[in-house]
Formats: structure tokens, C-alpha cells, sequence
């Protein structure tokens, strides 16, 4: 038997995380061991395992925007957290015409995670007519399940490259 760490959804008045015990076959097991560098950090690989790759389509010149200034502890994490991400590979220098300014969110352990401010590029951006799902059809679909988990993959909004 194999054991997984869930964050369980009771539909009840009981919702506490617990440890299930489930066979060894399922799977999302196959899947976690298919793809171990979706959930351990250390085995990040320097490229994209796939052939994905994300376009953006724009109209007009390349929009620019001066950097945002930072506090002194903001920058030091910030630049602490850049240095991580480009020895992983998952960003690489450019000298791309195209920039945004930088915004940083706190995060609950108290590091930070460096976002960009995309205003000015939607501005410029065509509109893409594949819209997104309704979340109330996905909660339609969740409908009498009783248990849910979660997984984080690390750093997953760098893990499909655009251009």
C-alpha cells in the first residue's frame, strides 16, 4: 500500500487534512512517478518536456515600461528569487523590446513571488475567442464527490514557454 498526504473535502461538518492509505496502482501514482519533476523542485529540467509553446499575438509596436522601484528587503528577495529561477532555467536573460513592470506578492512562508504587470500588453494584445470555462460547471461537475485533493507543481506558470 502505498500512502498520500491529502487535503480532504468532507461534505459534513468535518474538514481536517488525514492521510489515506490507497493501492499502490492508482494513477496518479504512475503519473507522479512519470513526471517526478512536477512535485520535487530538485529535479527541475533546464527546458520545456513538451513542445508547448504559447503565442501571443499583438498589435502595434512593442509596449515598454520603466521598472518599478523596490524597497531595499523587497529587492534583496526579489533578486534572491530571479538568481533561483534563472540557474533552474526556468527564465533566461532577454533583450526583448518588451517589457512590464515588476509587482511583488508576499507569500504565506514568507518569500515573495515577482509578478509581472501585464496591463499594457493586453492593451495591445488581440482578443483570444477561446474563452474559459465556467467555474460554476466545474463545481456542477464536483457535485456529491466527496474527496478532493491538490497538488502545487512548482513554479508552474513558467512551464510553458511563449513567444
Amino acid at each position: 500500500m502505498w500512502k498520500l498526504l491529502f487535503s480532504l473535502l468532507v461534505f459534513s461538518n468535518i474538514v481536517q487534512p488525514s492521510i489515506l492509505t490507497v493501492d499502490a496502482n492508482i494513477s496518479f501514482k504512475n503519473i507522479l512517478s512519470e513526471y517526478p519533476d512536477l512535485s520535487n523542485p530538485s529535479l527541475i529540467s533546464k527546458s520545456a518536456s513538451h513542445g508547448t509553446v504559447h503565442h501571443i499575438i499583438t498589435t502595434g509596436p512593442p509596449v515598454t515600461a520603466r521598472p518599478r522601484r523596490l524597497h531595499p528587503k523587497l529587492y534583496d528577495a526579489v533578486k534572491v528569487e530571479f538568481e533561483f529561477l534563472l540557474a533552474q532555467g526556468i527564465i533566461r536573460l532577454s533583450k526583448s523590446p518588451w517589457s512590464s513592470p515588476l509587482h511583488v506578492v508576499p507569500k504565506s512562508d514568507s518569500t515573495v513571488r515577482p509578478v509581472g504587470d501585464y496591463r499594457q500588453l493586453n492593451s495591445v494584445t488581440e482578443f483570444d475567442s477561446y474563452l474559459m470555462p465556467y467555474l460554476n460547471d466545474f463545481a456542477h461537475a464536483l457535485h456529491g464527490k466527496r474527496i478532493f485533493s491538490k497538488i502545487d507543481i512548482f513554479k508552474a506558470f513558467h512551464q510553458i514557454p511563449y513567444s
